[in-house]
């Protein structure tokens, strides 16, 4: 496995995390879960870079700010967001 598919499975893994809590707190105990971590394993500075580098990936990518906030002492929590699909006929 490479370095950097590790760390994109990671921010995946981070990114389902939060989709599951959409705009309520998803706790460090739950992101070390979701990241197949113990929680004594947990590192909440390799989080906060995991959110970083998410957040760069999906600006560059899409030109989209994601909305993750950190939530003092709890963990993150993903504000509710709305996207738009066009149909068929609004693309032709």
């Amino acid at each position: 496995m490479t370095p950097g598919y590790d760390s994109q499975l990671s921010e995946f893994q981070l990114l389902r995390a939060l989709l599951a809590h959409q705009g309520e707190p998803c706790g460090h105990a739950e992101l070390a879960a979701a990241l197949g971590l113990m929680p004594e394993e947990y590192n909440k500075h390799r989080t906060e870079v995991m959110v970083s580098r998410l957040r760069d990936r999906v600006h560059r990518q899409s030109g989209m700010t994601l909305p993750i906030h950190a939530e003092r002492s709890v963990g993150y929590r993903l504000l509710p967001f709305v996207t738009r699909f066009c149909s068929q006929n609004e693309v032709s």
